[in-house]
């Protein structure tokens, strides 16, 4: 009996690990997607949508390893308050590699996302 408790455990540890890499990989998928609309959507030259997604792919990195290291920690302000200065950081490097008329566009799109996180149109 016991034997088939520990083989039960090994597998639901299995299923959980496994259920969190695909939820990471399906957001990453959403986010890639989401890039490439912004992109498309702001008429970024291929030089742009390189530094576009490599800004991107550093923040979104930055952000996971935060949440990594906050991961059991219930301090919701104090995650708040890191995830908004990454947020600044990365609009500051975004606007070093658009025009004006872009940057305002990204923002406007951005705050949309944020309004409407799960990505439906009206």
């Amino acid at each position: 009996m016991r034997k088939v408790l520990v083989m039960l455990l090994i597998v639901a540890l299995g299923g959980i690990s496994a259920y969190a890499q695909q939820n990471q990989q399906e957001r990453r998928q959403r986010m890639e997607q989401m890039n490439e609309r912004i992109a498309s959507d702001l008429k970024l030259d291929d030089k742009q949508k390189a530094e576009f997604k490599q800004i991107n792919d550093k923040y979104l990195k930055k952000m996971d390893e935060e949440r990594q290291a906050m991961q059991g920690q219930m301090d919701r302000d104090k995650m708040r308050e890191k995830m908004q200065a990454m947020n600044k950081e990365r609009n500051a490097d975004m606007k070093k590699i658009m025009t004006d008329e872009q940057f305002k566009k990204y923002q406007t799109a951005m705050q949309n996302q944020r309004q409407n996180p799960g990505g439906r149109r009206n």
